[in-house]
């Protein structure tokens, strides 16, 4: 995977902040925004809110943007389960699933889903996803 590639980005900031490493993911993800033209205020908003709350600060800061910038419905998923809403996240979990999106694949290994895998509706996920 090309490393600059924005999806290599992707795994990369979701796997620092899945290990715990807030600092390194917020620094590559500010290095991502910079370099896809994000706008200044954006990229000032993002780290006023780490700043003011670590992880969970950028993560609610991406939540308020998801609608509009994110056209997947797994990013949704992604954003919501660090963050402890599982209601959310699996609403959007169904919605990738509905829509049949390919990232949700992904639901059984990727770290950022840890928080849900206690809930049945995660099994019942996965079942239907034949991930098991």
């Amino acid at each position: 995977m090309e490393p600059r590639s924005a999806v290599g980005r992707f795994w990369l900031v979701g796997g620092l902040a899945a290990r715990g490493n807030h600092t390194a993911a917020f620094e590559r993800l500010a290095r991502f925004q910079k370099s896809a033209g994000f706008d200044e205020e954006t990229m000032r908003l993002f780290k006023t809110a780490y700043q003011a709350s670590g992880w969970q600060g950028v993560l609610r800061e991406q939540a308020k943007r998801f609608d509009r910038d994110n056209p997947a419905f797994i990013f949704g998923a992604y954003v919501y389960a660090p963050m402890g809403d599982k209601e959310r996240a699996f609403v959007y979990l169904e919605k990738a699933y509905q829509r049949r999106e390919n990232m949700i694949v992904y639901l059984k290994v990727a770290p950022w889903f840890d928080s849900l895998r206690d809930d049945p509706r995660y099994d019942a996920l996965t079942k239907r996803l034949r991930l098991q």
